[in-house]
């Protein structure tokens, strides 16, 4: 659906221009936080040079790290399948986690590390995405809690279920409409 791209585009920008974003992103394992990584150097090698900010620090393997220390913003990267908590000693602000459902320890990993480490503050975006993969599970556990709890206001995150089939990119397909073809006067 496009969802990791845009919260990427997100993130990439808060690290660029807005000072003391503190960046924390990804993805179950090391394969698919890569593919993340991806999409965060895409859009930096696109942008113009005097729209570029000075970037102090370039490690991008192991426990990656992109810094631009003139203006204060990290991006830190780690991984669902490392060994240790997720957030630790950054104070990150701006959060995207992907394919939550397949970490290998939620609790260790997000709920006793990640959130502990992110301030309740206005300014914070945290984005935890994630294939249903099944409905059972911590991540399962996590999202119907929520769900149970947001519009009560015992809950911090939001949940919001996006099914695939509301993808028009993805979905009717122009073969599929031709195959099936939609009634008259259906919209």
């Amino acid at each position: 659906q496009g969802i990791s791209t845009v919260v990427e585009g997100l993130m990439t920008h808060s690290a660029l221009y807005v000072p003391g974003a503190r960046c924390s992103i990804g993805s179950a394992d090391d394969q698919k936080t890569a593919v993340m990584m991806d999409m965060m150097y895409g859009a930096l090698e696109h942008i113009p040079w005097y729209l570029r900010p000075t970037q102090t620090k370039d490690k991008r393997s192991g426990r990656a790290l992109l810094q631009f220390a003139r203006i204060g913003t990290s991006i830190v990267v780690q991984h669902g399948a490392m060994r240790g908590g997720i957030g630790q000693g950054t104070t990150p602000n701006k959060i995207h986690m992907s394919e939550c459902c397949d970490f290998t320890n939620w609790k260790a990993q997000i709920e006793e590390c990640l959130f502990k480490a992110v301030p309740s503050m206005p300014y914070v975006l945290m984005v935890l995405e994630s294939t249903g993969n099944g409905n059972t599970g911590d991540w399962a556990a996590y999202w119907r809690t929520n769900k149970e709890k947001y519009w009560q206001g015992r809950s911090r995150h939001l949940p919001l279920f996006l099914p695939w089939f509301m993808t028009p990119e993805l979905y009717p397909t122009d073969h599929w409409v031709k195959k099936f073809p939609f009634p008259e006067g259906w919209r």
